[in-house]
């Protein structure tokens, strides 16, 4: 399981710019991964870290 504790600290150093140009690709890659099947168990994962 990640270390969200550390990932959220890591992703609150960033300007605002940068958190949110990463969630946009947090987000593409959430829907690219949802339609393959053989990658779609990491998708609860990064779904997790975008909300957080």
């Amino acid at each position: 399981m990640p270390n969200w504790s550390a990932i959220e600290a890591s992703f609150l150093r960033q300007p605002h710019a940068q958190q949110l140009g990463e969630l946009a690709a947090s987000l593409a890659r959430l829907n690219s991964w949802s339609q393959k099947s053989a990658i779609r168990e990491l998708v609860p994962i990064l779904l997790s870290e975008s909300l957080l």
